[in-house]
């Protein structure tokens, strides 16, 4: 077969051009296709955490983001019932990883991604919708629609980012196993001065009714996100007619003026593909797995799906590697889905909507010990690392990337919750 390239990247979130920078990287020759006109203009998930921050370094793309970004450095548990609040603050990180979280918009980050992936010829294809794909013993025959009509484009790989509604996925013919959560969330972007009225740059919201996160995404014009929780019942058409009673009256103090830059409903769910990879085709990010937004853990676990299938699929190209290590790559990385961002997620969101009164005063109490306790406030902070999983190779890029300095990651399962059951230390 005649290539025409040695990886096609459909989807150009920033999972997908992430993983083309990578590849690039790696000196192969990659195309990305995205069926939209140009990047999306939505911030989306707009937190980055120290372990995701590691990577985008590594790429040589951190100090341009950092140009653009939000530096956070708090993050805060409020428990409105109790009319309690814990704050962490990432200082306690300096010396160990990034003491800070970073804060951008989905939409600027695939922009300066998008940029470095042309310097290293990347071919970026917008306007190009996905077919139908041929999976050979020799490789992948695409077939693309895009202005000019239908065209083939031939790669020894095709890499499906294309997120929770994966027409890579669909064409797999794999299961896409899991549940859907019986509530959904609205993101609401609003234009507000929330940091002067007790907001950290992170909030998760806990309470039985209105529960959410509240985060900063530009602080240069007071763009924040509230994500906010509301039953699977209600009418998803009639959303901005429920604002003022489930997000404006909750989470806006009284007196502060706000506009409104977007508003956007969605289910959630726990899913994961019964595998992500079927001979010369695999799955990253949302395409892979999807999950609750509380905690980040979609976009992260994400983006170290790409930063390893990269990484390895290099190593398979230069005879490093056998092709089955890429079955590995889906092994591991459905374990990390399953045993570390499942349970997450699902603590996550019983802290934030939990409704009995006595447990929430053991979250928070459990919380306040983990904020007093230096190692274990830096085990919280630094949750995200056990994202990166098993590099699955001794000369990896990545193997250097869980390291946390002495900490055991292992000694705790999620960001927030009743830590004092993780951890025999905390009283």
């Amino acid at each position: 077969m005649n290539y025409d390239t040695d990886v096609l990247v459909v989807g150009c979130g920033p999972v997908g051009i992430l993983t083309a920078l990578a590849l690039a990287q790696e000196n192969l020759k990659v195309t990305i296709i995205e069926m939209t006109p140009d990047i999306v203009a939505s911030p989306r998930a707009p937190v980055y955490f120290p372990s995701t921050i590691y990577a985008l370094d590594k790429l040589g793309i951190l100090p341009d983001l950092k140009k653009v970004a939000t530096v956070g450095k708090e993050f805060t548990q409020h428990f409105p019932m109790l009319n309690e609040k814990v704050t962490f603050s990432f200082d306690i990180l300096e010396g160990i990883s990034y003491p800070y979280i970073l804060h951008i918009g989905q939409d600027a980050l695939a922009k300066i991604t998008v940029e470095h992936a042309k310097r290293l010829n990347v071919d970026v294809k917008f306007g190009h919708t996905l077919l139908n794909y041929t999976d050979t013993d020799a490789g992948v025959v695409a077939q693309i629609e895009g202005p000019q009509g239908v065209i083939e484009i031939k790669s020894k790989w095709l890499i499906g980012t294309d997120g929770a509604s994966s027409v890579v996925r669909e064409k797999m013919a794999v299961d896409f196993e899991g549940m859907t959560w019986p509530f959904r969330f609205v993101a609401a972007n609003i234009h507000a001065k929330f940091e002067q009225h007790g907001y950290s740059a992170v909030n998760f919201i806990a309470r039985p009714k209105h529960n959410g996160v509240v985060v900063v995404i530009d602080s240069s014009i007071d763009l924040w996100r509230i994500a906010y929780s509301e039953s699977a019942d209600l009418d998803p058409e009639t959303v901005a007619d429920r604002f003022e009673e489930y997000c404006a009256q909750p989470f806006i103090p009284e007196g502060v003026e706000y506009k409104i830059a977007a508003l956007r409903q969605y289910r959630l769910h726990q899913r994961a593909a019964s595998t992500f990879r079927k001979g010369h085709v695999l799955l990253a990010g949302d395409a892979a797995h999807i999950t609750s937004p509380i905690g980040g853990l979609g976009l992260s676990g994400g983006i170290w799906d790409a930063m390893i299938l990269a990484d390895l699929i290099g190593a398979v190209e230069r005879g490093e590697e056998d092709e089955a290590i890429l079955d590995r790559y889906s092994e591991e990385r459905r374990r990390v889905f399953w045993e570390v961002v499942t349970p997450g997620a699902k603590e996550n969101l019983r802290v934030i909507g939990e409704t009995d009164l006595d447990k929430q005063r053991i979250d928070f109490a459990s919380t306040q010990a983990a904020a007093q306790d230096l190692e274990i406030g830096r085990l919280v902070l630094l949750f995200s690392h056990k994202l990166i999983g098993n590099p699955l190779r001794a000369d990896s890029r990545w193997k250097d990337a869980h390291k946390t300095e002495g900490l055991d990651m292992d000694k705790i399962s999620a960001q927030m919750g009743n830590i004092s059951e993780q951890l025999e230390s905390v009283v």
